[in-house]
């Protein structure tokens, strides 16, 4: 059993720490919602601070606001910050709009104008593998558990594991929380963004859809040119022979009249048997998400304009490494203790093989039939 269980209580069989208390989930479905506000709605370490700091950058850039992150934002909106006398819904009702808020709590016990938006609001929802999402949790929690009068030291891996998979965690059962909130994908006030495709790198602009594997081509050592320079009579060449000619000393062993430029498939520095000899660039190919096109589909979104370099400037500005320095140095405590890798697929660092095949199978069950996947590598 983990120690994190001495920090939580339950409230219609969901877990929350004590810093949510049941007077504020009372008032929290009659909270007001603006019409201009915009919602970042999240099971915890799903990449909610990531995605905040996007947004206000976007707002910031379009005109939208003048406010830095931490004078924007009051932490979840049901909770209490350890360092702060009220929870944060009572100091939302004081800000100017427009206003971030931000919620961890399952769609049934969101804010009516959050679970069912009307007219302009906005809801973004991060999600994230469930296996990084627990080891984030897990390291958060070593943080934020002193803040909550528990004991982090007491904190084992082992124990922490199996009370996720059983939803005896803050917020609750993962698979329960992103389903609900899943349900609303085909609301247009609603915007799906997962952590695994900000992650992915893309294409950069005019760089090949494919690129040449040479990592075994005709049987060259690896390293050497797939063309060399006829050096043995440039400048003197008989009009019409080419610069570069094609190294026909005997390539493949080819037949007379065969193609010149043909895979070699005999398994060539390991490349396997009838694989071709261009591949796909899996670095960024065409279609696929990265942080430039989520920063793109978030201005979009949130209807505002930004020309093409503010947007590029605004994706550089959200890289990880770019990011760490002002959440390490942010004003509110717990979110110092918030970035940590920024990697996906940590959780092969933790998670045995038999943890590793019982969240498979938990996730199957849970998430099978909600056309909801996720990518863990």
């Amino acid at each position: 059993m983990s120690q994190l269980r001495n920090v939580l209580w339950t409230h219609q069989g969901l877990s929350l720490p004590h810093n949510v208390t049941k007077e504020t989930l009372d008032v929290l479905p009659g909270f007001q919602i603006r019409n201009d506000d915009v919602v970042v709605a999240s099971y915890p370490k799903t990449g909610t601070n990531w995605l905040i700091e996007i947004v206000v950058k976007i707002l910031r850039a379009s005109g939208k606001t003048k406010e830095s992150v931490d004078t924007m934002t009051v932490g979840a909106m049901e909770l209490r910050r350890p360092t702060a006398s009220q929870p944060g819904y009572v100091k939302l009702a004081e800000l100017l709009s427009p206003r971030l808020l931000i919620t961890h709590l399952p769609i049934q016990f969101a804010p009516k104008g959050i679970s069912k938006p009307q007219n302009k609001v906005k809801v973004l929802v991060p999600m994230r593998n469930p296996k990084d999402t627990a080891v984030s949790m897990f390291h958060f929690s070593k943080e934020i558990v002193p803040m909550l009068g528990g004991n982090a030291y007491d904190l084992r891996w082992e124990d922490f594991v199996q009370d996720y998979s059983a939803g005896i965690v803050p917020y609750g059962d993962f698979c329960d929380h992103v389903s609900g909130w899943w349900q609303m994908r085909d609301d247009p006030h609603f915007l799906f963004l997962k952590y695994e495709d900000m992650k992915k790198l893309g294409r950069q602009e005019g760089t090949p859809l494919f690129k040449v594997d040479t990592t075994g081509i005709l049987g060259r050592q690896e390293g050497t040119p797939l063309f060399k320079v006829d050096t043995t009579g440039i400048l003197g060449r008989q009009e019409g022979t080419p610069l570069l000619k094609a190294d026909t000393t005997g390539i493949l062993g080819r037949q007379e009249g065969t193609s010149l430029l043909k895979a070699d498939t005999t398994e060539i520095l390991g490349r396997q048997e009838g694989t071709p000899l261009l591949k796909a660039d899996t670095t960024g190919t065409l279609g696929r998400q990265d942080l430039l096109s989520a920063v793109k589909t978030i201005v979009t979104f949130l209807e505002v304009d930004l020309d093409e370099s503010t947007v590029k400037g605004i994706a550089e500005a959200s890289t990880f490494n770019n990011m760490k320095p002002d959440l390490d140095n942010a004003a509110a405590a717990e979110r110092r203790h918030i970035a940590r890798k920024g990697i996906v697929g940590d959780w092969k660092n933790y998670f045995s093989t038999e943890e590793s095949e019982a969240f498979d199978a938990w996730c199957e069950k849970k998430l099978g039939g909600a056309g909801l996947t996720f990518d863990f590598e």
